[in-house]
This record gives structure tokens, sequence and C-alpha cells, in this order.
């Protein structure tokens, strides 16, 4: 089953990356301070962290230059 989930959302991520335009998110604040709001991957770093399908390295950075496992 766990194995199932990290499918479902590696899946769901890539979606995410194939849709023209992406998602229109409102502009709201990025929680974490190494995610610039003018990055083409901050709405998606802010929507998958709201909904808790991705978390920072800390509560305040992302680490967006690492692996994701």
């Amino acid at each position: 089953m766990k194995k199932f989930m990290k499918s479902a959302v590696a899946l769901f991520l890539a979606c995410l990356l194939l849709i023209p335009g992406g998602f229109v998110f409102a502009a709201e604040p990025i929680d974490f301070a190494d995610v610039d709001a003018d990055d083409w991957f901050a709405p998606y770093v802010d929507y998958c962290s709201k909904y808790g399908l991705v978390n920072g390295m800390t509560a305040t950075t992302f680490e967006p230059n690492t692996s994701l496992s």
C-alpha cells in the first residue's frame, strides 16, 4: 500500500507539470524562505505543502536543490 501511495503522489506531481500553463494559484506568501514567489516551481511547492504531499527540510526551508525522497 505504501508503494502505491508513493506512485500515486509521483503521478499526481507529474500531471501537474504536464498541464499547459499549470494550475492558477492565488498570490499568497510561500512558507519557505528559500522558495521565492517568482520561482517557476513556487506554486507547486505551495500547493503540495499545504495539502501535505511534501514537507520542507525544516519548518522554514524547502531546499529545492536537494533530492526528493
